[in-house]
């Protein structure tokens, strides 16, 4: 069994939308691309309680997502310090 944390990128069973998990839940290993939670919780988009599903392909775009958004902030953050160093 797994825990996975809340935050992560759930899919719903009806909708097929993906939601962030609203707080740590069990579920199964990967067993190829998608992991079964084994607790219940509510879709936020379509209103569905049930046992949904955390795909690996959410995961990383996530991460991807996360990733680039970091890089930008750290890109932006070296230009202010060299504009700041310039206009020393």
């Amino acid at each position: 069994m797994t825990t996975y944390p809340a935050g992560i990128p759930a899919r719903c069973n009806r909708c097929d939308k993906v939601f962030p998990l609203p707080k740590d839940r069990n579920g199964g290993g990967f067993n190829g691309n998608a992991a079964r939670l084994q607790q219940m919780c509510l879709c936020p988009r379509c209103g569905q309680t049930d046992t949904h599903w955390i795909y690996a392909s959410d995961l990383i775009a996530t991460i991807v997502s996360f990733r680039e958004s970091e890089m930008s902030r750290a890109l932006q953050c070296a230009s202010d310090e060299i504009a700041a160093k310039a206009a020393q």
